[in-house]
């Protein structure tokens, strides 16, 4: 049976367990700020966690709690959180919001999709994964939080305490995958109001991070009056109404009162800080979409000499909280009110290269799911953690219910969100998928994948790395090692127990640098480049998607700068990978680049697939390419491609060089000797 049809059935077989689970912490009225409460429902996740066969750790604070499972040295983090914001107006909830009722297909109650519904679930993934008897080789931690929907304490503590994990996710969101977070602030504006004395009452909202549905106002000689709106989550203003800005829009008070008047001429038009010159309404970052800065109030009322506002803002990546900070000091004296930055946290960008995140997209489409890549307006622990994403659990076509009156949480979708988690977590931690992929593989396929490892750094592996690396068992790695070591493919140093590349292939690799008559010829024109630039010289040629280096002369220094024959190049820096990528015949698509990860290594290594586009493209116009510390700190390259017979660029010769202050002359010096000796080189390459 496959892993996925087990994995499905199992949590079928789980679901009522399931809800029990999430309707007994629902029931805990876990405020944020109600320690007392949160704290036991922390309590509540790790005793079920240890009930279930898991190690438990904590904070010494007690405010984060850890559920393990696996083993290895790297781990995966799954980032949730049993603190919940208010209730908002109860006459609007159908149901009680902590009796967690289940009714119509959804199990409604606060906290069901925010976030404790998801905790429970990410709890079940990994009991499954358990009780499956699937073994691991990387570890699986929940992160539980307590302080989510406030200060994130929580996080700073877990981080002095802990090592935090590799990459992971917060089912704190929506599908499919947020890779793009913004940011999160809340400024506190505290107004003076001389005509404080004419307000008897005033309120609204219970949680900074959520649009408040009630408002009230009582003026000295005047009724009670009192405006409803609808609560959504502060990060999408314009999906509710907002009550505070409904009292303060129908008032006649803005020339007695500072707050009346601030909010009629920020907020009666837009949610994007424009007017108050926040921000400018762009939606671009160095060329990536993150979305529009928003910001509305969330709390007001009442204090001794005047009247508090909260305002929440999500800022978009590239809008820093010093700017904005300076666009509230730059209104504060023309509305009379002081402002505090009560807390910030930065917006948050994740590669989706990664190949955790490549993995991810391929269990959405598994599922039937969109399996894109998106920008959120909210903020969650995954930004506590580098390469943390928001995913689940909520899908599109469902309402999105946090922070609202009658929160629910689909019991469908539940499922699905489950399953997805499961195999996702499964994947990701384990060999099964290799295992999967090895059973179709014929022999020759596994010795060729053996080789070829040995064309990766640190070029030499001892058994158990090829084990780790190739996820073949030990007995079909040793049959085929020992075929590829008689064939003299391979070679095994007694000493250290590693093997490398042997005999045969530099044979074979000679064979191939001199299947043709111009060996010499090249080294000829070679020589005479680095005697003339007094540095290090290369040639390497394309292979359709691979580079690889071919010739090498070296100039007569202590320091030498070039790599050995036989060197594979990346396709998003140095001179070769990028100038030999940029002149291939099928020129290279965000589809193609999108299927790769690319690391930096160096302090202007390329690794957006629109930034190396855009330089294919430059390299193209100016018929040369420059590397300027993209593979190594200091180090410069300076390449021109040279086309054969077959008028195709898959030749390309380059000069590197130490960068020193007047590196910018010796790259304009260097490229009247490459293009004084192209010609030659294209009369030899074929």
């Amino acid at each position: 049976m496959k892993i996925n049809v087990k994995v499905n059935d199992y949590l079928e077989n789980n679901k009522d367990n399931m809800i029990a689970d999430i309707s007994e912490l629902v029931k805990i009225r876990s405020f944020t700020d109600n320690i007392k409460e949160v704290r036991d429902a922390l309590n509540y996740v790790l005793e079920l966690a240890e009930k279930m066969g898991f190690k438990i750790m904590r904070t010494t604070t007690n405010d984060v709690g850890i559920v393990e499972m696996g083993e290895g040295e790297d781990c995966v983090g799954v980032l949730v959180h049993v603190d919940v914001v208010g209730i908002g107006d109860i006459e609007k909830w159908e149901i009680d919001p902590f009796e967690c009722t289940v009714k119509n297909g959804y199990i409604w109650g606060r906290g069901t999709i925010d976030d404790k519904g998801p905790v429970i679930l990410s709890l079940y993934a990994m009991k499954a994964i358990k009780d499956l008897g699937i073994r691991l080789n990387k570890k699986i931690w929940l992160i539980v939080g307590t302080s989510e929907e406030g200060v994130w304490t929580d996080m700073e503590n877990l981080k002095k305490e802990f090592k935090l994990p590799n990459y992971g996710f917060s089912p704190d969101g929506e599908f499919p995958i947020y890779n793009i977070e913004k940011g999160y602030a809340d400024i506190e504006l505290f107004f003076f109001e001389p005509n404080r004395r004419l307000i008897e009452k005033l309120e609204s909202g219970d949680s900074p991070n959520t649009i408040p549905s009630k408002a009230v106002i009582k003026l000295k000689g005047r009724e009670e009056q009192k405006y409803n709106g609808i609560s959504v989550h502060s990060s999408t203003p314009d999906r509710g109404i907002n009550a505070i800005e409904k009292l303060c829009i129908d008032s006649d008070q803005e020339n007695e009162f500072n707050f009346i008047r601030f909010i009629k001429d920020f907020f009666t038009k837009e949610h994007n800080g424009l007017a108050l010159g926040l921000d400018d309404g762009t939606e671009y970052f160095k060329g990536q979409y993150v979305g529009k800065t928003s910001i509305t109030p969330t709390i007001l009322k009442l204090t001794d000499t005047g009247v508090y506002i909260n305002l929440n803002i999500r800022q978009r990546c590239g809008l820093s909280v010093k700017e904005i900070i300076e666009a509230f000091n730059r209104k504060a004296s023309e509305y009379s009110y002081a402002s505090v930055l009560k807390e910030s946290l930065e917006p948050m960008m994740v590669s989706e290269k990664q190949e955790h995140l490549q993995i991810m997209k391929k269990v959405c489409e598994d599922y039937g799911c969109d399996g894109s890549f998106k920008v959120a307006d909210g903020a969650s622990y995954a930004k506590a953690i580098e390469n943390c994403v928001s995913w689940g659990p909520v899908f599109p076509e469902d309402e999105s219910g946090a922070h609202e009156e009658n929160e629910r949480l689909s019991i469908d979708s539940m499922m699905k969100a489950a399953k997805m988690y499961t195999t996702y977590l499964i994947r990701t931690t384990s060999d099964t998928e290799k295992n999967n992929k090895l059973k179709e593989m014929t022999s020759l396929e596994k010795g060729l994948s053996i080789l070829e490892l040995f064309t990766e750094q640190p070029l030499r592996y001892n058994m158990a790395q090829i084990v780790k690396k190739t996820a073949m068992n030990r007995t079909t790695l040793y049959r085929n090692l020992c075929a590829l070591e008689n064939a003299g493919l391979i070679t095994k140093d007694e000493k250290t127990k590693t093997y490398s590349l042997g005999p045969t292939t530099y044979r074979l690799g000679n064979v191939y640098l001199s299947n043709s008559d111009y060996q010499e010829k090249v080294y000829n024109v070679l020589e005479k480049i680095a005697i003339e630039t007094k540095e290090s010289v290369g040639l390497a040629r394309r292979d359709g998607y691979k580079v690889v280096s071919i010739y090498a002369v070296e100039a007569h220094q202590s320091m030498k700068m070039n790599d050995r024959p036989g060197t594979f190049y990346p396709m998003n820096k140095g001179t070769f990978g990028k100038g030999l990528m940029a002149y291939h015949e099928k020129p290279l698509t965000s589809e193609i680049l999108d299927k790769y990860t690319f690391e930096k290594t160096a302090p202007n290594t390329l690794t957006e697939t629109d930034e190396i586009l855009t330089e294919y493209t430059n390299i193209r116009k100016q018929g040369y390419v420059l590397s300027i510390e993209e593979t190594h700190e200091f180090i410069v390259g300076v390449g021109v491609p040279i086309r054969g017979l077959d008028k195709r660029y898959n030749n390309l010769v380059a000069v590197s060089f130490f960068k020193q202050k007047d590196y910018l002359e010796k790259i304009e010096l260097i490229k009247d000797v490459l293009f004084k000796y192209k010609e030659d080189l294209e009369k030899i390459i074929k």
